[in-house]
């Protein structure tokens, strides 16, 4: 038995991380110089959203003014290693079991590979885990019997589901449901 862990917005705090960096960008207009895309989206973020820096929610992040500045900051090197880390005890329910782990998370920008590898190896403290980075759609070709993911993303979750494969929808929250999930699961 394998269990496939995805990253951001399971362990990582994504969300306050984006929110971090873009609420940086409103106070400081010179960083969006040099960068049509941030140019063009900063203003309509300020519009909407202030210049006072909150954390954004899972929804905002999505909302398709923020997408574009989205993948502008998360490829810049660094994003991804400076996240903070949920406390949110999902990764002490998956080291209960004793089975494999490996994380399984999608990639954006250049950095994410290097970033994504070190965070898991200096935040979480796991020198041997494999980290895999993947498109997000090719995370099913991970999937078998003998594999669990647990990941935030439905539509990732729905394709493992289909595909006859063990997934969990993860939500902060769910703590007794995985666990119950997965003592389901013999593992």
């Amino acid at each position: 038995m394998v269990i496939y862990q995805d990253l951001d917005g399971c362990l990582a705090d994504f969300c306050t991380g984006f929110s971090k960096k873009v609420f940086e960008y409103t106070s400081n207009p010179r960083l969006c110089a040099s960068s049509p895309t941030l140019r063009e989206y900063m203003p309509k973020f300020i519009r909407k959203y202030g210049r006072t820096y909150r954390s954004l929610t899972e929804g905002e992040v999505s909302d398709p003014i923020c997408r574009p500045l989205l993948y502008k900051i998360a490829a810049e090197p660094g994003f991804f290693y400076n996240l903070p880390r949920l406390r949110n005890g999902l990764w002490e329910i998956v080291n209960r079991f004793p089975v494999e782990k490996k994380i399984l998370s999608a990639p954006i920008g250049d950095f994410a590979v290097e970033d994504k590898t070190r965070w898991v190896r200096e935040v979480l403290g796991d020198l041997d885990i494999e980290v895999i980075i993947v498109p997000r759609a090719e995370k099913i070709n991970h999937g078998h019997k003998g594999a669990v993911l647990i990941d935030d993303y439905d539509k990732t979750v729905t394709e493992w589901k289909s595909a006859g494969f063990n997934a969990f929808q993860w939500a902060t929250g769910k703590e007794e449901e995985l666990l119950e999930y997965l003592n389901g699961l013999e593992i």
